[in-house]
This record gives structure tokens, C-alpha cells and sequence, in this order.
């Protein structure tokens, strides 16, 4: 069981991008709905660069939050991925972008690489710019990309409990007792 501490669950996704906000988005949810550990770091990277190196200091667990694209699922399909399968369906915008598994390489250069990393992303359906809004079908999904990373942090031993008088969807509370996310081979 890892300590709290050494756990960062991070959005990552540019939320004026239609359903690319989906990690920050949920990330929101998630700390809006629940009480965690005072010592577990959450953070919301926006896009993917060098800087989230200064984040992964002495980080043994990593949890992205993310959109992905071309995965061969439905939109809203909730997917558990490895930072090198979600390489080929991450979301980038321009050159200067980075995939997740570049910016991790750059942490193993610097010691500072988790021991392990897990993305809990989905199948997007729209990437418009200057679209505020999320597609209904990524938007319905939120609950259940919650859910995905409730069960990754109920693994690493994280415990959380409702805050009180929040609104939290009946769906979240479905997905977390019946429903399984699919891996990128499913």
C-alpha cells in the first residue's frame, strides 16, 4: 500500500477544447464530491509539457485523467490504459505537445519517474475548439471515468468517503459496484 503522499491523480486535457476537458473536468467532480487524504496530491496539468516534471517529485503512483481519440470504442467508453498505449491515442493540439510517455521518459532522466503509471481515459466524440461544451455522450460518461478513478485509488489503498449534501450521481455509485472499465485491448 502506498502512502497517500507519494499518489498524484492528474488531469490532463484543455477544457475550451470540447470533450478534451474530460480529465480536468472529472478531476473537479471527484473534489467536489469526496473527501481524500489531506496528503494525496491532485493537480490539473491542462496540456502536457516539461513542467510536470516539478509535480512528480517523489511521486511513486501516478494517475492520469485524460481524453483519448481513435481507441476503435464508442464515445464514452471508459478505458484503462498504459502511458504507451495511450501514446498513440492522445489528444495533441500542436507540435510543441507532448504525450505522456515523452514526458515520463524525460522524468526517468531526472529520477523522477513513478513506479508505475495507469491512465483512466476515454473515447471522445468531438475535439472542436472554442467548444466549451462537452458531446452528451462524454458528458453522461463523466460518472463512470470518476468511478474508473476512484477504483485505481481504492487499489492503492486511498480512502474517501462522500462529503456531505454533495451531488453525487447515482451512476458513479453504480459504476463503482458493477462496472469494469475496459483496457485498450478490449
Amino acid at each position: 500500500m502506498t502512502e497517500a503522499k507519494h499518489i498524484l491523480l492528474m488531469a490532463v486535457g484543455n477544457p475550451t477544447v470540447e470533450d478534451d476537458g474530460i480529465g480536468p473536468y472529472c478531476l473537479q467532480c471527484l473534489l467536489e464530491w469526496f473527501e481524500f487524504p489531506p496528503d494525496l496530491r491532485c493537480v490539473d496539468e491542462g496540456d502536457l509539457g516539461p513542467s510536470i516534471l516539478m509535480d512528480l517529485d517523489e511521486v511513486h503512483e501516478l494517475i492520469v485523467l485524460d481524453a483519448a481519440k481513435e481507441t476503435g470504442h464508442p464515445a464514452g467508453t471508459v478505458l484503462i490504459m498504459t502511458p504507451a498505449e495511450m501514446a498513440a491515442n492522445a489528444v495533441l493540439h500542436t507540435a510543441h505537445d507532448m504525450a505522456l510517455v515523452d514526458v515520463l521518459g524525460m522524468a526517468a532522466l531526472t529520477d523522477k519517474a513513478p513506479e508505475h503509471t495507469v491512465v483512466v481515459g476515454m473515447q471522445v466524440a468531438g475535439l472542436r475548439e472554442w467548444v466549451l461544451d462537452m458531446t452528451p455522450e462524454v458528458q453522461a460518461a463523466a460518472p463512470v471515468m470518476c468511478a474508473a478513478a476512484l477504483d485505481q485509488l481504492r487499489r492503492l489503498g486511498v480512502e474517501f468517503t462522500p462529503k456531505p449534501g454533495a451531488p453525487i450521481p447515482d451512476e458513479l455509485f453504480d459504476a463503482l459496484e458493477h462496472f469494469a472499465p475496459q483496457t485498450s485491448e478490449s
